[in-house]
């Protein structure tokens, strides 16, 4: 990952995506979140929606893990 980010950061993408296929996903997501956060946006999440995110979470980085070394 670490590849993918400095490859993002001079906005190589598509070799970001070469060193790590799930920095496409990462690098939006970490983008949008810091921004996001700046402006002031506090969301409010109840246990069972966090249980979720933990547990899809864990299920993609699984999968992804289970492809890559296959």
């Amino acid at each position: 990952m670490t590849h993918a980010f400095l490859h993002a950061t001079f906005f190589d993408f598509r070799e970001a995506a070469h060193w790590n296929a799930l920095s496409v996903f990462v690098i939006p997501a970490l983008v949008g979140g810091s921004m996001a956060l700046a402006w002031g946006f506090r969301p409010e999440f109840s246990e069972r929606s966090k249980r979720g995110a933990v547990i899809g979470s864990v299920v993609v980085l699984a999968t992804y893990m289970l492809i890559r070394n296959l």
